[in-house]
């Protein structure tokens, strides 16, 4: 193919070029010695030497566009470039137009864009190399196995802790329950309120179908808790025959309702009554009870 000279418009250095090149380039090269872009098409000169050598310095490529070689290197370049560039000429299948002429009119061929991408769902793809990559061990789910069986552990003791009843009706979780605190060192509700004694207990007849109790209730346990349930047993001949419940409101003495907590070592008087002949019974029990 012919060669071509263009000479720089800022500068006015002129290089030599071939018709493949400005084609790959589109015809847009930066001057290498003043950094300048321009159009060699627009700045094409008259050849008056076909052996003229140009700068020795190569023209610099801008963005996408094609390097132009200086011409001391340009012949064995431009050897290369057209045994590269010969793929354009090649005719496309079923038809009778070069490479280059389809490249240029295939938005008239096709209706998408040229730019258009393939859609190659690269995330897929990694995302299955990564699973086979880090395919989790027999180590890792032991690891997170254990993790969640303590975690439902802790969830069950709490759900225990606050709803002490299911102790009441199941003697076996119960003990299991008390074994658990036992080895954690932790006390239980029943443990904290067997802390509170009744002391200095006055039993009286005021006739003989009624009982009355009055003591002193002491809590030994180093902080306050909620006012006791006072338990009632009346025994005869070693047997129980009667239990009573009596709540804070029916216990306390006067100057001490309406109190919620008891203080720890403070003494907290209590009286009550209750409707039995004293004859049917020999002796008592009374024990405080969590709520």
């Amino acid at each position: 193919m012919p060669n071509k000279q263009t000479r720089c418009p800022n500068c006015q250095t002129i290089y030599k070029v071939s018709v493949p090149q400005l084609t790959v380039a589109q015809g847009m090269v930066c001057c290498a010695k003043c950094d300048f872009t321009f159009n060699a098409l627009s700045n094409i000169v008259k050849i008056q030497n076909p052996d003229l050598m140009v700068l020795d310095e190569p023209v610099k490529k801008v963005s996408n566009h094609f390097f132009v070689e200086p011409s001391s290197e340009a012949h064995q370049s431009t050897q290369d470039i057209f045994k590269v560039l010969e793929i354009f000429n090649h005719k496309v299948e079923n038809s009778n137009i070069d490479l280059l002429t389809y490249l240029n009119n295939l938005n008239y061929f096709s209706h998408e864009p040229i730019n258009a991408n393939p859609s190659l769902n690269l995330y897929s793809n990694a995302h299955q190399l990564n699973k086979d990559r880090y395919r989790p061990t027999f180590k890792y789910y032991l690891f997170w196995g254990g993790i969640n069986f303590i975690l439902c552990l802790v969830f069950l003791f709490q759900y225990i802790w606050h709803n002490p009843y299911l102790l009441k009706e199941h003697p076996f979780l119960n003990n299991s329950f008390n074994r658990l605190n036992s080895s954690l060192g932790i006390e239980t509700l029943e443990q904290r309120y067997q802390q509170i004694s009744a002391s200095q207990i006055i039993v009286d007849y005021p006739n003989d179908a009624m009982v009355e109790f009055s003591g002193v209730l002491n809590n030994s346990y180093d902080k306050s808790l909620k006012m006791p349930l006072l338990q009632l047993n009346l025994l005869s001949d070693g047997e129980i025959i009667s239990t009573a419940i009596i709540p804070p409101s029916q216990y306390l003495i006067t100057s001490l309702q309406g109190i919620e907590r008891i203080p720890s070592d403070s003494p907290f008087y209590f009286q009550f009554t209750v409707i039995k002949p004293k004859k049917q019974f020999d002796n008592y029990q009374i024990a405080a009870i969590e709520p």
